[in-house]
């Protein structure tokens, strides 16, 4: 299961910072990046937990647009 969670994570973040990300396992539900700066460092961000049981299909996130139109 882990190794979907790492190809969507990967997939996420290739879309935020293309070229510049890298998802890790770090073990027990726990994930990292690994992002490359401009000099090539390679700093790895804090750990976070992910429920093993979560869907990025199930969630349904507003975004600017669709929040801002249900307040007129």
């Amino acid at each position: 299961m882990s190794q979907g969670i790492l190809n969507r994570l990967d997939r996420i973040s290739a879309a935020v910072l293309p070229g510049k990300t890298h998802a890790l396992d770090v073990g027990e539900n726990y994930y990292s990046f690994e992002m490359t700066d401009e000099l090539g460092t390679r700093p790895l961000l804090a750990h976070v937990w992910i429920d093993p049981d979560t869907s990025d299909r199930d969630a349904s996130v507003p975004n600017i647009q669709t929040e801002g139109s249900n307040h007129r």
